[in-house]
């Protein structure tokens, strides 16, 4: 694992982990969006408690609304945001995981987290190594960029984590600038 130990991550990743210890108290724990509207409400509660405010849809949280991603949570001074402490991203299929990640990727936020499923754990490993690739060859990368990977291995039901910091800013490849 990559990366400095956050207590957030920590608690991210316990409270993830305990919504498949009561799975069959779900309404329907065959759906895909109630495990989203449950991660939405566990990670949300941890966001609440230290203060912030939440955006996400479909949710205990959806009075404020989606804002730009599955889950937001920001800091607020009256109307005005001081900072993006998380976004998150949740995807249940393997092909629709690249595209909603890419959406993390662009984020100016503190940390950065993808809920995401694999059949198995080398899949799960392979399409994280393959959206870790991805941190270090975008521009805007800049070093420290977090990311935490929570893929939910289908043949075991456990979540595997992954946690990276961006090494580097990434290598910008382009045409010159010309002045103003």
């Amino acid at each position: 694992m990559n990366g400095v130990l956050d207590r957030i991550e920590l608690e991210i990743e316990k409270s993830l982990t305990g919504i498949f210890d009561r799975w069959e108290d779900l309404p329907d724990p065959e759906s895909d969006a109630e495990w989203t509207r449950t991660i939405k409400n566990t990670i949300g509660r941890i966001g609440k408690d230290q203060g912030y405010e939440i955006y996400a849809a479909e949710s205990n949280f959806s009075d404020n609304g989606e804002w730009l991603y599955d889950m937001t949570w920001l800091k607020m001074s009256g109307a005005r945001v001081l900072g993006v402490p998380l976004v998150l991203e949740c995807e249940w299929t393997p092909s629709g995981t690249l595209e909603d990640f890419q959406k993390l990727l662009v984020a100016r936020a503190e940390r950065r987290v993808m809920v995401h499923w694999a059949p198995d754990e080398q899949v799960a490993r392979r399409t994280i190594r393959d959206l870790i690739a991805q941190v270090e060859e975008f521009e805007l990368s800049q070093p420290g960029d977090r990311y935490l990977f929570a893929c939910y291995l289908g043949d075991s039901d456990r979540f595997l984590f992954e946690r990276h910091s961006a090494r580097r800013q990434a290598h910008r490849i382009g045409r010159g600038v010309g002045s103003l």
